[in-house]
């Protein structure tokens, strides 16, 4: 009798141990489901938020574009054309003058007039790049980098070497990226020479554009003395976002900076 209550026992303990082992077994298994299905909703819900920024950002570039289209018609067909009618009212009074002073003056005003129109034309292209739309991104970035090394203020040095073109939906952003980093260079970094170089690898698009200026402290873009230059880093990295691409800044207190940006092929 004494001995079948031992085995009792001895199978009562094993069927609580074994009980146990199933109870705290299948609490780890729940956790574990538990913890994997909020790590997939945490994926989910930043997958979302991601996609929702870069759809803000998306429209807000696209209304940047829209709105640069819209000054630069609006410089060309309205301000152009009055200015242009202004130059042709002073050729024909300088025709028409009757005094040497007045000739001088007239010559003074339509010298300044031309330049202006220069200024409106300049604005006009950088605002609207039509070499862009009619002949590419090399020619568009070239052209850029030519206009800007006839100033004589900076010479800008640029090289392109793809074995795939960017996609067409894509250039004017690459476009953009490259006019304010060159911009950037020439107003903050006081740069006397500037190159831009476009080449790629297997899997990236790469773009480098590195100046002999001052250089600059990263941590003081944000600052509210230099906000600025903070906007204009903040609207290069937006673009960059939105093609899916990386990039590094090196840059060092009077040593120049070394922009690198990788945006990869397949997006």
């Amino acid at each position: 009798m004494l001995e079948l209550e031992s085995d009792d026992i001895f199978l009562f303990i094993i069927a609580g141990t074994a009980m146990f082992l199933l109870l705290v077994s299948s609490l780890i298994i729940f956790v574990a489901f538990y913890q994997r299905r909020m790590f997939k909703q945490k994926i989910l819900l930043q997958e979302k938020e991601n996609k929702y920024q870069k759809e803000l950002m998306y429209s807000f570039v696209n209304g940047q574009e829209e709105e640069r289209k819209r000054l630069a018609a609006d410089l060309h067909d309205d301000i152009g054309a009055m200015l242009s009618t202004i130059k042709m009212n002073l050729n024909m009074a300088s025709i028409q003058k009757s005094q040497p002073e007045q000739g001088e003056l007239l010559k003074e005003t339509r010298n300044y007039l031309d330049q202006t129109i220069q200024s409106v034309r300049r604005v006009s292209k950088n605002l609207l790049p039509i070499a862009l739309e009619k002949h590419g991104l090399d020619t568009a970035i070239r052209e850029l980098c030519e206009r800007l090394s006839a100033s004589g203020e900076v010479f800008v040095s640029y090289s392109f070497r793809l074995t795939t073109a960017f996609p067409d939906k894509d250039s004017i952003n690459v476009f953009r990226i490259i006019q304010e980093l060159v911009n950037n260079a020439i107003k903050h970094a006081e740069a006397d020479n500037i190159t831009v170089d476009i080449n790629d690898s297997d899997e990236h698009f790469i773009i480098s554009v590195s100046d002999d200026g001052v250089g600059f402290d990263l941590e003081k873009t944000t600052d509210p003395m230099n906000i600025e230059k903070g906007i204009g880093l903040a609207n290069i990295e937006g673009r960059i976002k939105l093609l899916n691409g990386d990039w590094k800044i090196n840059t060092e207190k009077n040593k120049g900076t070394i922009i690198r940006i990788e945006i990869p092929k397949t997006q």
